[in-house]
């Protein structure tokens, strides 16, 4: 007898979808150490036959330079893989603050040369996600403005149509999809070596899109700072407190209520946060606290930091 098969339901195909996204990725990375370490021992010839192109900049290609439609995956930077309310963090506990003799800087630099794998393709997911929210506002500064343009082009060309129709097509043909990727994807250049990128530059150049292999390089060549200190605290706390030696003794941070959170980097930074300004960052990087909240309060007193459940 045939043995029925189950419908498999669509949410259980895009799981499935995003775990082979994910291990295409490691494999990746795997090809990448290697070729790192081939480049390192000068085996350049060597090297050169194991570049290949990375799957998501072959899409990306494929979606700007030849109009194949582009299926992306959102991964969650707030997704935790342990449950920490089975974890015994204390109701209250209190933090001192850090050693005088090093900085606030010195610190979290000597903390991500020697971070974890995980922990540091955390960070540099949170970091991309910043730079793509600012990409991201600053098109939609430039559509309302466009859009208060296009408003008064009726004044402008005493109400004729034609002219009308013309500035609306610029408003859709300016604001597409396909630009505010593109701008996206040259802000976080950084997340590929120069190498990876050149094999899609000549998709770009029978496109005639100089300027974007111009831009990449650019880019790589002089990667900006995605993150200032107060988000880089919170983006090397939110998934934990390895990084002051605390991990057992305070849930990450993305198990904080916002006030708490907030006094927190206050505490860490030495400069006052407002709780909306904190929120402000918080969705910049496109980070959602998680249920159960673990420190619903913190207060500073005198060189402490009083955190209670």
């Amino acid at each position: 007898m045939r043995k029925s098969q189950r419908n498999t339901e669509p949410g259980e195909l895009v799981d499935r979808l995003g775990e082979l996204e994910k291990e295409a990725h490691e494999l990746e990375k795997r090809a990448r150490a290697a070729r790192n370490e081939l480049i390192r021992r000068g085996a350049l010839r060597i090297a050169r036959e194991y570049l290949t192109t990375p799957t998501k900049l072959r899409d990306l290609a494929n979606f700007l330079f030849y109009d194949e439609p582009l299926v992306t995956t959102f991964e969650n930077a707030s997704k935790s893989k342990a449950d920490p309310s089975a974890l015994n963090f204390p109701k209250k506990f209190k933090m001192e603050r850090c050693n005088v003799s090093i900085s606030l800087e010195e610190r979290l630099a000597k903390w991500m040369e020697r971070v974890p794998e995980n922990d540091a393709d955390a960070i540099v997911h949170i970091a991309a996600e910043k730079a793509k929210n600012k990409v991201t506002e600053r098109f939609r500064f430039g559509m309302v403005k466009t859009a208060e343009m296009v408003a008064k082009l009726p004044e402008i060309f005493h109400g004729k149509q034609s002219d009308l129709m013309i500035g609306g097509d610029y408003y859709e043909a300016k604001f597409t999809r396909a630009k505010l990727i593109r701008a996206q994807a040259i802000e976080t250049a950084w997340l590929y070596p120069l190498e990876e990128w050149a094999m899609i530059f000549p998709d770009a150049a029978l496109a005639g899109d100089h300027d974007f292999i111009k831009q990449v390089v650019e880019r790589c060549s002089n990667p900006p700072r995605a993150l200032d200190l107060e988000n880089t605290v919170v983006a090397v706390s939110w998934h934990g407190f390895e990084w002051l030696g605390i991990s057992k003794q305070a849930p990450p941070l993305r198990h904080w209520s916002d006030q708490a959170a907030r006094e927190f980097v206050t505490f860490t930074c030495g400069k006052e946060l407002t709780e909306p300004a904190y929120k402000n960052r918080k969705n910049d990087m496109r980070l959602r606290s998680n249920k159960p909240t673990l420190v619903s309060f913190a207060e500073i007193k005198n060189d402490q930091l009083i955190c209670k459940r």
